[in-house]
């Protein structure tokens, strides 16, 4: 599992800023090639590439979501936040990605509003177990797993919030890099 994985993180105004950090530390810890790409942001309808979050942090993207609909990647991270979830749930060219991971049996993965928002509203987690934030969780039509902090169901990886956002990473860093390299990155990152 040596080989360079490539990662795209989709992002807009109100991303929760640890569900974005955490996730694309632990990933760029590991070796994976990120890109960051802003989706459309009706309140900022031009091409800025710097995208607001919802604690005020400013990240600087790399490319616009519809720059890079022809790329391949092996994951797909949807950070969660608002109004983010919502934009990229709406994001025509992010979603037809998503379809396209999903139908090639590549990893999708969501955070706290986006699983539902995302994931749910354009019929990404159907034959999926997941979860997403606790005060929404009824509203994941498959209700096995909701209750857990982070479900892995095939190439879909979802998780709840802020909080669990840290072991999120872990489980995609153990979907792309194997078990061996997500203890190796606990231990030195003092993850017990």
């Amino acid at each position: 599992m040596n080989a360079t994985k490539t990662v795209l993180f989709a992002i807009s105004t109100g991303t929760e800023s640890i569900e974005f950090t955490a996730p694309y530390d632990i990933l760029k810890r590991a070796g994976a090639n990120i890109t960051i790409a802003k989706g459309k942001d009706p309140a900022i309808p031009d091409l800025s590439l710097t995208v607001t979050t919802a604690q005020g942090l400013k990240i600087q993207a790399d490319i616009l979501i519809e720059q890079v609909t022809r790329n391949e990647y092996d994951m797909i991270v949807c950070p969660g936040g608002l109004p983010n979830a919502e934009y990229l749930g709406k994001c025509k060219e992010l979603v037809e990605m998503l379809k396209k991971q999903k139908a090639a049996n590549k990893y999708y993965t969501a955070i706290c509003a986006s699983p539902a928002m995302v994931f749910e509203a354009n019929g990404l987690l159907e034959g999926e177990a997941g979860t997403r934030y606790p005060s929404m969780q009824s509203e994941l039509k498959n209700q096995s797993k909701v209750k857990d902090r982070v479900v892995v169901s095939n190439h879909c990886i979802t998780s709840q919030g802020p909080c669990t956002a840290i072991e999120f990473g872990f489980a995609l860093c153990e979907a792309l890099f194997g078990k061996e390299k997500a203890e190796e990155l606990k231990k030195g990152m003092v993850f017990y």
